[in-house]
């Protein structure tokens, strides 16, 4: 049995990614959440690791979208017994989940699942803070717009920090490279994790009306106005993109079109 779990801050396209998995024949649990504002075709998000993750981040009374940016590498007893039913319960030759709080929990499931493979995904933080204030639900985020880049880039440490320490069994990738190379993604992951997973239809889910992705002198300028306000953040999207270089197909093909000057 093989697992694969998808990593990466809400609103980075990693609905997208576990609806693609999904389809190429990767289980993501019997009940998903529905759709809802932000997600019209659906979360593609196991409501068990949700509520697991929630229940978690009240346990330890922080928010529990986890907007008080604290990792979390233990579970009480009563949590850690339910984490071990819900891997017995979803526990099929090839399986996974999608939760973008997953992020904040990556020390624990680590040691729960020590041969776990990972997904990290992640997204643009102009295109990440755009979609947040559109979705508009996030209390935090309304009140003040700037932490939304905090958040980006508190999310992204982490997965730069996990990526680096389990790069034999991870791919780190943008979002925008994936949906562009969809079944190259897939069978990456069939050939370094030994997954049978196939990329028939697998193309036909991305639905570019719906996905705001920059073009490149949006990039530019979203780039200028964010190295002007949150320098921290390009230097992390920056060191992104270098380590994303180790997907095989950006060794094969890689402009740095999204690397931005220090302009400091």
């Amino acid at each position: 049995m093989k697992c694969l779990i998808i990593i990466g801050m809400h609103r980075s396209g990693t609905s997208l990614t576990s609806a693609i998995l999904q389809k190429a024949g990767l289980f993501i649990g019997d009940e998903l959440m529905g759709a809802g504002n932000g997600n019209t075709k659906g979360h593609f998000e196991s409501t068990d690791f949700h509520n697991l993750h929630t229940k978690a981040l009240q346990h330890s009374s922080l928010n529990v979208d986890g907007w008080d940016l604290q990792t979390i590498d233990q579970l009480p007893a009563e949590l850690d017994k339910e984490a071990t039913q819900l891997i017995e319960k979803n526990q099929q030759l090839q399986w996974g989940w999608k939760n973008p709080r997953t992020t904040l929990f990556m020390n624990y499931w680590c040691q729960k699942i020590p041969d776990a493979y990972y997904l990290f995904v992640y997204r643009d933080p102009w295109d990440v803070a755009d979609s947040l204030f559109r979705r508009g639900s996030d209390r935090k985020v309304r009140k003040n717009p700037s932490f939304a880049f905090k958040a980006w880039d508190f999310y992204n440490r982490e997965v730069m920090r996990m990526f680096q320490k389990n790069q034999k069994n991870s791919i780190l990738i943008h979002i925008d490279d994936f949906v562009k190379n969809i079944p190259r993604v897939i069978g990456e992951i069939n050939e370094r994790f030994g997954f049978h997973l196939s990329t028939q239809g697998t193309e036909n889910i991305f639905d570019q009306s719906i996905y705001n992705a920059s073009d490149l002198e949006k990039i530019k300028l979203r780039a200028w106005k964010t190295r002007n306000h949150f320098p921290e953040v390009i230097d992390t999207l920056n060191e992104l993109r270098t380590l994303s270089k180790i997907t095989k197909y950006n060794q094969e093909k890689f402009d740095g079109r999204y690397r931005m000057p220090d302009t400091r």
